[in-house]
């Protein structure tokens, strides 16, 4: 599963993605069962223009490509040791491999944005998203 960052990010995802679908093709992953989703957090789901955007048209051609609903199809984990529930989206975590392209930038109110926030809220279910 390859997952990236939405519109409101400035990352040319295209750029990478074929790189990183090049790398797999080598390490022996088949073509068919490579998946990419939308890590929008609670922003909304995107359409296929959206898509070709970030990943190019012959991606979205080739490959199937999700939106991340934070309502539905998640998969309760546990809690961590802080208590926080965490539920991630179903399609992600049935997934052996999880590969997030993404940009890491400044933010006003959290400090920084990105990063490991491509997990959490970026394909996390609603309650683990107002949990945090």
């Amino acid at each position: 599963m390859i997952i990236f960052d939405d519109s409101t990010r400035p990352t040319k995802t295209y750029q990478y993605a074929h790189v990183v679908l090049e790398e797999l093709v080598k390490a022996g992953i088949r073509e068919d069962c490579i998946r990419f989703i939308i890590a929008p957090g609670s922003h909304g789901t995107f359409g296929r223009q959206l898509f070709v955007e970030k990943l190019g048209e012959e991606i979205v051609d080739n490959y199937p490509v999700y939106n991340h609903n934070p309502y539905e199809m998640v998969k309760f984990l546990g809690k961590t040791s802080f208590g926080s529930p965490v539920w991630v989206n179903e399609e992600v975590m049935a997934c052996d491999l999880k590969i997030g392209i993404g940009t890491v930038l400044y933010h006003r109110m959290s400090g920084f944005s990105g990063g490991g926030k491509i997990i959490s809220p970026g394909v996390a279910g609603i309650e683990t998203i107002l949990y945090n």
